[in-house]
């Protein structure tokens, strides 16, 4: 999450209350997926899904959000959508 935060720029954009609240949000939200039964075909899809969830989870805070439900829900069902509009696997 920390290094989506450095490269996304978002760097100095959040107080340190507030990273707590998206780095927990982000963590909430990847042990949700991983309880979920979501199969991950390599360790690169599984640092695409954490960034998916990352990078909403960064765009929602730099809109003022705050809320750890708001924002742990928000990026699962972003991810849910990306998900289903891939093509499926062979």
């Amino acid at each position: 999450m920390l290094r989506i935060i450095k490269s996304d720029g978002a760097e100095g954009v959040f107080k340190p209350e507030e990273l707590i609240i998206l780095v927990a949000a982000f963590l909430e939200a990847w042990e949700h997926l991983k309880r979920s039964g979501a199969r991950f075909a390599s360790d690169y899809e599984v640092e695409q899904a954490r960034d998916k969830l990352g990078k909403y989870i960064i765009d929602q805070g730099k809109k003022g959000e705050r809320d750890k439900a708001v924002l742990r829900d928000g990026a699962l069902l972003a991810y849910g959508l990306s998900v289903h509009q891939l093509p499926p696997r062979k």
